[in-house]
């Protein structure tokens, strides 16, 4: 979804100065993945909706919670169309669209077990179950057979079409951690989005991170994070020449569990650069 927040708040549709160039209107996504993941987790999303100003969610299909995920934001969007979420105050104050919230797909291939059966047994670990990002990432980054790569874009197919078989319409597509990333999956996910009608997509490509972590002293965070932001710009790239649709900026990729005002405060200020 085209979203939703202005930035700089209410009101900041000032009149153009001469000799300075007219910026044009920003928009702001705040999104959670995840969803499915457990209850809790499911309680947590669906009540940042309804109390905070969270615009955008994604379902982890393969989770444990998905039917109780889905009930929870079925209920949500009854209570959006009669405008009783608490939120709807200030949601009005900051000028945001009246619409439909954000639910995509969050693609996994790192927790849980899969969906299909026969997925490749060096893709998982010894007890039938997603192997963890790292294990995915170096078996991924040698030259797949073609069969692999046939069984990943079956599973990840599997994850969509569970949705669309429960009636969810869906916004967009995305990887748990951020596995959109890896060539492997790189190369399936435009043809998902093409046959599913999906355009838009999750680029974590993000501006300013080198300042922001060093700023907050983690060189070791910082580290990980230059190699996640290599392969989405790589995945940027190619997004690109699909015709696929992603937000100029993003922010999150080293702050999971840590996005605290102060944080988001300087994640704008770098939009703004």
């Amino acid at each position: 979804m085209t979203l939703r927040i202005s930035p700089a708040g209410p009101g900041s549709e000032s009149q153009p100065v001469a000799g300075q160039p007219v910026r044009p209107p920003r928009s702001l996504v705040l999104h959670a993945d995840d969803l499915g993941f457990n209850p809790a987790v499911n309680r947590g999303i669906i009540d940042s909706f309804a109390q905070g100003l969270l615009t955008s969610t994604s379902v982890l299909a393969n989770g444990p919670a998905v039917p109780h995920a889905l009930a929870l934001w079925n209920e949500l969007e009854l209570r959006r169309r009669h405008r009783l979420l608490p939120s709807d105050g200030y949601r009005r104050l900051l000028r945001d669209p009246w619409l439909p919230f954000d639910l995509g797909v969050h693609l996994n291939l790192t927790q849980g077990r899969p969906l299909t059966d026969g997925y490749p047994e060096e893709l998982l670990d010894r007890q039938g179950r997603f192997p963890g990002v790292f294990p995915l990432f170096w078996r991924s980054l040698a030259r797949p057979r073609r069969s692999i790569a046939t069984a990943v874009e079956a599973e990840l197919q599997a994850q969509v079409e569970l949705l669309l078989d429960h009636g969810v319409a869906l916004g967009h597509l995305n990887g748990h951690q951020y596995i959109e990333c890896l060539p492997l999956v790189a190369e399936i996910v435009p043809r998902l989005a093409n046959r599913y009608s999906l355009r838009n997509v999750r680029v974590a490509w993000e501006p300013g991170l080198t300042r922001q972590l060093l700023a907050e002293g983690r060189a070791l965070g910082w580290g990980l994070a230059q190699v996640k932001r290599l392969f989405a710009f790589r995945w940027r790239l190619q997004a690109s020449r699909e015709g696929l649709l992603f937000p100029r900026c993003y922010f999150g990729t080293a702050h999971a569990g840590g996005i605290t005002l102060p944080v988001v405060d300087r994640f704008l200020q770098s939009a703004a650069g």
